[in-house]
């Protein structure tokens, strides 16, 4: 399939209304917990942060509640509360507020509540017998679309696939302050 940037994607959705609330609240939640890395995700980033308000202005609601409610409430999480979703505005005189005037979307996340968005992320998108985010969604975000782009890794939607020169297949997020969450689907493995 063609590569689109996730904004482009977003925007088709939501304008097209084909997918449910939670396909975009993934979409969004796995771009913004994890990737602060500029090197790679800048565009995504910096255009998502346009997509973000019409995602809240359509649904009229906001991302953390959406999250709440359509991933961490199904799975259970322990810690989340919608303080730990917040936006971030840039300074108007820094070179971020040029590239964008909307907020950037950051998430706070316990150890044991990162490893349950892996496990929901490990067994395709469902919890408990529900499907929570479309199997297909999950297949297509930790495809690689780039050859190589980090350390051997490939580029998905926002998830390196097949790093840290592993035999099986895998994919991570690497956030901020070197965070990481590896899902090894061979293995039934995630690691936080």
């Amino acid at each position: 399939s063609e590569l689109q940037s996730p904004c482009n994607l977003v925007c088709r959705l939501l304008l097209e209304k084909k997918q449910t609330n939670q396909y975009y609240c993934i979409l969004i939640f796995s771009i913004y917990i994890f990737f602060n890395d500029t090197a790679t995700t800048e565009i995504y980033t910096l255009s998502l942060h346009d997509a973000l308000p019409i995602f809240e202005q359509q649904f009229r609601t906001t991302i953390g509640g959406e999250f709440r409610d359509k991933i961490a409430s199904p799975t259970q999480m322990q810690d989340f509360r919608l303080e730990d979703m917040y936006y971030e505005h840039a300074r108007p005189d820094s070179p971020e507020y040029e590239k964008s005037r909307h907020p950037a979307y950051h998430f706070r996340l316990t150890a044991r509540d990162l490893a349950r968005f892996g496990l929901l992320m490990l067994q395709n998108g469902s919890w408990n017998r529900t499907q929570l985010i479309p199997a297909g969604w999950v297949e297509e975000s930790t495809h690689a679309y780039t050859e190589v782009a980090r350390d051997g890794a490939g580029y998905g939607y926002l998830w390196w696939v097949n790093g840290f020169g592993l035999p099986v297949r895998n994919f991570y997020a690497k956030g901020a302050l070197a965070k990481y969450l590896v899902v090894i689907p061979e293995r039934g493995l995630v690691v936080v």
